[in-house]
């Protein structure tokens, strides 16, 4: 599994599938918006708590994404 990944960097920034541009869309908005959220936890000096909620929301939005998906094929 290592040595595909190794694989894959090698190829960076050349999507061969709209799945694989889909993927790395998803994973650049979640690091945007987890950063903005980390900014903003800072600056309202909100509890760190708050982000394991968020991080746990996304997540289960995502699952419940995910088997909406697997469930309509």
């Amino acid at each position: 599994m290592a040595s595909a990944n190794i694989l894959a960097m090698s190829g960076l920034g050349s999507y061969a599938t709209p799945s694989g541009r889909m993927f790395a869309a998803a994973w650049t908005g979640m690091a945007l918006v987890m950063s903005l959220f980390v900014a903003i936890m800072t600056t309202f000096d909100i509890p760190v708590q708050a982000t394991y909620v968020f991080a746990a929301g996304l997540t289960l939005r995502e699952l419940v994404g995910l088997a909406s998906w697997a469930l309509q094929r």
